[in-house]
């Protein structure tokens, strides 16, 4: 018994374990205070939404330009 962790009285002790599928180390931090390029954002974007603050970013980037070419569009550009 442990009493001092939040998740419950019970803890675990494995005689084995088995590695199911490894994963490489990410590109870059997971934190949203990591200097990352926008390079290296762009190239792991799908690893760059995994960060609220960033995804936002994305998110309006797609609006503006979605923005501009709707303006575009409708002016016979």
């Amino acid at each position: 018994m442990n009493t001092n962790i939040a998740t419950g009285e019970v803890e675990i002790v494995a005689d084995k374990i088995w590695i199911l599928n490894e994963s490489r180390t990410p590109p870059f931090p997971m934190e949203d205070a990591a200097d990352v390029s926008e390079d290296a954002r762009l190239k792991y974007r799908y690893v760059d939404l995994r960060r609220p603050a960033h995804a936002a970013h994305i998110v309006l980037r797609s609006l503006i330009s979605f923005a501009f070419a709707r303006s575009s569009i409708s002016e016979d550009f």
